[in-house]
């Protein structure tokens, strides 16, 4: 992260301290550097919530979630 987007990261930080913000985004990066706290919805359900320390696990999360509703989506299409 260079200076600028540090900078950036610190207003948006003390601006919005204590509060809780929802934010939808495909650039999980950038999801993960300011959240203290990430939620992945699929479908209009939270499939899973995890902490900054636990976020290490969070694309894998996100690619088995997608990947268990891509086969659920293939078994209806063959009927299955």
């Amino acid at each position: 992260m260079n200076n600028s987007e540090s900078n950036k990261k610190g207003q948006i930080t003390a601006l919005f301290s204590n509060k809780t913000i929802l934010i939808t985004s495909h650039i999980l990066e950038s999801l993960l550097s300011l959240c203290d706290l990430l939620s992945y919805l699929n479908n209009g359900v939270i499939q899973f919530s995890r902490e900054r320390k636990d976020f290490s696990s969070v694309e894998k999360e996100i690619f088995s979630v997608n990947q268990e509703r891509l086969d659920n989506q293939i078994q209806y299409l063959i009927g299955n």
